[in-house]
């Protein structure tokens, strides 16, 4: 598979404060990757090394093959999208103004929408179910909602790389099996390549078909699940003793604590 960012033994953080210490790897089209670790590990801010919005100290970020921090802002914004920690807006949006928004970095000089963009922002919020909540103040939408708008909000953009700041967080068991499923879906059918911040090994486990496991800035452990959600690696970046188990359905490992 065809990578398309990559991270070469990337070196940052903030003022004179190392946060994150010779990080590499490459995500690939049509793949989940889940970036996991311990609290205050480096994940957020690895984050916004990714989507361009810190240069790295050392090391590169490509995007596509060329240096990300270099490439014009709206070059990036039409292929790379991120969908943070939802919050609620300030301003009562309707949920259609808010996922048109995405449209943004695709709109000609005088900003104006066309046909083409309304029919790709109602396809984007049909597949993320929300067509219906369309005229609704986005102020006013339940967590799962307003997750599902985000990512609407994304779709919108037409990434080929979409990264995910915790997309289940504050999400119950319902929404999170949804959340998940629909990524996994855009990954797979839409050949996006996808990098999500998660905090739930098993969700990552089900989900993803690599994952990274972070601890104070160094990649400990990457790989499939198989490979890489064993006891040894979960002392080693937690800190505590777990129990593997394989999920009855679908054989993946799963964490008892």
């Amino acid at each position: 598979m065809a990578s398309c960012l990559q991270v070469e033994n990337l070196s940052g953080g903030y003022r004179s404060r190392v946060i994150l210490k010779g990080i590499s790897f490459a995500l690939r089209v049509g793949e989940v990757v889940a970036i996991l670790g311990p609290n205050a590990t480096g994940k957020t801010t690895l984050l916004k090394y990714v989507s361009g919005y810190l240069a790295p100290w050392e090391g590169k970020v490509y995007l596509f093959q060329q240096p990300l921090h270099r490439l014009p802002g709206r070059y990036v914004a039409c292929r790379l999208a991120v969908v943070p920690q939802t919050v609620v807006p300030n301003f009562p949006f309707t949920v259609h103004q808010f996922v048109l928004m995405g449209r943004n970095p695709h709109l000609s000089g005088i900003g104006r929408e066309k046909e083409e963009d309304f029919r790709l922002v109602r396809e984007a919020m049909e597949t993320t179910g929300i067509w219906h909540l369309r005229d609704r103040p986005v102020t006013e939408l339940s967590g799962g909602e307003r997750q599902k708008a985000y990512l609407a909000r994304a779709l919108a953009q037409e990434p080929r790389v979409l990264i995910l700041d915790e997309p289940t967080a504050y999400l119950d068991l319902s929404n999170q099996k949804e959340i998940m499923n629909l990524i996994a879906s855009l990954a797979r059918e839409r050949q996006i390549a996808v990098m999500a911040i998660l905090h739930d090994i098993n969700l990552a486990a089900r989900y993803c078909q690599r994952l990274i496991f972070i601890k104070e800035g160094r990649v400990v452990a990457e790989g499939p699940p198989e490979e890489v959600v064993c006891p040894e690696v979960i002392r080693e970046v937690y800190g505590t003793e777990v129990y593997i188990i394989k999920h009855p359905q679908i054989g993946v490992p799963q964490v008892l604590v």
